[in-house]
């Protein structure tokens, strides 16, 4: 992964913490946002399955077919 995309990455967590906030102190009714985001810079293939993921965040330019048949097998070995 390189510099660039990992702080895309925590530039769009840095919006939606924000946003979370700006909406916890407003108050109101009405769905929230989750305030338990993070990410993680790692490589997914080294995990068995998206289990416990709810997202990943990901850039595919450039990736190769062998990952998306990977990513794929993944996918169906997971529950969430």
């Amino acid at each position: 992964l390189n510099k660039e995309r990992w702080f895309l990455g925590l530039h769009n967590l840095n919006h939606v913490l924000k946003a979370a906030r700006d909406q916890k102190d407003e108050g109101g009714d009405g769905e929230r946002i989750g305030h338990r985001c993070m990410l993680a810079h790692g490589d997914i293939v080294e995990a068995k399955s998206f289990d416990p993921f709810t997202h990943v965040y990901m850039f595919d330019i450039g990736f190769p077919p062998h990952l998306f048949d990977t990513l794929a097998k993944m996918f169906k070995r997971s529950k969430s």
